[in-house]
């Protein structure tokens, strides 16, 4: 039988045309994104450090940075120089810019302090360094070598077994410099910032080769922070816990709400706050453990007499804090020869624990005060250029009382030696510094 040939030439054409729109329908739409079983993600950080207040000159110093890759010199390559936090809790500061001429070197003014150096080479991972310009020397000279990127991998799981799904990764490069505090620091800029994906997956690409401070977390859990970790190395795994909840009320001494009343929960090694509502109630989420619970509104402040037990994922049977008279303490700081000392900083800390409950700055009379404390034990610290600080620990106050301290501060110590290579000759230029003391104060 014979088929006329323009019906066969229509179907033809629109078997055609049904296979087109299906396969267009496939594709995504501008602005859509086809959700993959794995999202690595590793992005630069939305803020960014701020500039100094007054640039550095040449005149003040420099600091000449060498770039290479596989040893060869690196044109180009774009050197970022920020100067990093000071005791006074200064953040990180971008202290200048600059690219590598043919011969691989870019200087840039810089005065007296401690810097981390950052460079970039098309393709390879930033290359970073710690350097100190002392106040005596010019110039000081920093070789960066860019090696090809690494990647962090491993997976997040909730204590549930259930997958850490968008929970947020942090990888904070560890320099030279991070002995110097507390906990690993970077400026906005040099930290790398990723999400989990749907499974718990976790990858940061374009990462330098080194030791990465890694933090993990996740909306009403513990954060999990992983201190020195090499990259490249092997997958990591972490384990989210929920947060506790410290529930209850805060009253005046007549039983009205005490609304907008500061309640905090301190632990050995955390620490949480929140203000109470209209009617008095509060909630603390905390990681599990054993908390001091007090509160403050005005002259008025309340501590339970006991610690509350806080486990993960669960509430405390709700609390009741009646404020009373808040206490107050102060004194006045002396120096190693009897001397007041003017602008000394002293910190109150809940006794046994990291959580700041106070500040204070001496005045020209080397007198201080402390005012709105709830009854308790206090650990006090005191320090100030030029001399060695000073811990009083368990300082207890009463209730609505004025407790009267002194605080010596005595003077400052001093470390010599030698500096020598392997052949024991001694080597001039070589910039020493004291990082860390052994009570953890830097």
């Amino acid at each position: 039988m014979r088929v006329r040939p323009v019906p066969l030439l229509v179907a033809v054409f629109g078997s055609a045309v049904a296979v087109t729109v299906f396969v267009v329908r496939q594709l995504p739409r501008e602005g859509e994104v086809s959700p993959p079983e794995r999202v690595p993600v590793a992005v630069a950080p939305a803020e960014s450090s701020p500039p100094l207040e007054r640039p550095a000159a040449a005149a003040d110093g420099v600091v000449e940075v060498r770039v290479t890759a596989g040893g060869e010199p690196q044109a180009g390559a774009e050197v970022r120089l920020y100067l990093a936090p000071d005791a006074d809790g200064a953040p990180w500061r971008r202290a200048g810019d600059a690219w590598t001429e043919a011969a691989g070197v870019a200087r840039l003014p810089a005065g007296p302090g401690a810097y981390l150096v950052a460079a970039r080479v098309v393709g390879l991972a930033p290359a970073r360094a710690g350097v100190v310009r002392p106040s005596d020397r010019g110039t000081v000279r920093v070789a960066l070598a860019a090696e090809p990127p690494a990647a962090l991998e491993g997976r997040a799981m909730l204590r549930t077994g259930e997958p850490a799904a968008r929970a947020r990764v942090r990888a904070i490069p560890v320099s030279s410099l991070a002995p110097a505090f507390a906990s690993a620091s970077a400026p906005p800029e040099e930290i790398a910032v990723g999400e989990a994906d749907v499974r718990g997956g976790l990858r940061l690409d374009g990462l330098s080769p080194g030791t990465w401070s890694v933090a993990i977390d996740m909306a009403g859990h513990h954060p999990v922070v992983l201190p020195r970790l090499r990259v490249p190395g092997p997958p990591i795994a972490a384990m989210l816990e929920p947060l506790g909840f410290v529930q209850g009320r805060v009253l005046h001494p007549d039983g009205r709400p005490a609304a907008a009343a500061l309640v905090r929960a301190a632990s050995a090694d955390h620490g949480a706050t929140a203000r109470a509502g209209p009617d008095g109630r509060f909630g603390v989420a905390a990681p599990a453990g054993s908390y001091v619970v007090t509160a403050c509104l005005g002259e008025g402040a309340a501590a339970l007499e006991r610690r509350v037990s806080v486990a993960a994922g669960a509430t405390t049977d709700p609390l009741e804090l009646r404020l009373g008279p808040a206490a107050t303490l102060h004194g006045a700081i002396r120096g190693p020869g009897g001397a007041p000392v003017a602008g000394g900083q002293v910190a109150l800390l809940a006794h046994d624990t990291r959580e700041l409950v106070g500040r204070a700055v001496s005045g020209r009379d080397g007198r201080f005060e402390v005012r709105g404390l709830a009854p308790g034990a206090y650990d006090v610290r005191a320090s100030s250029p030029g001399t060695s600080p000073a811990w009083l620990r368990g300082v207890t106050v009463a209730p609505g009382a004025r407790f009267p301290l002194r605080v010596s501060l005595p003077a400052a110590g001093a470390i010599a030696g030698t500096v020598r290579d392997p052949a024991g000759r001694a080597l001039a230029g070589v910039h020493v510094r004291a990082a860390v003391r052994g009570d953890g104060v830097a």
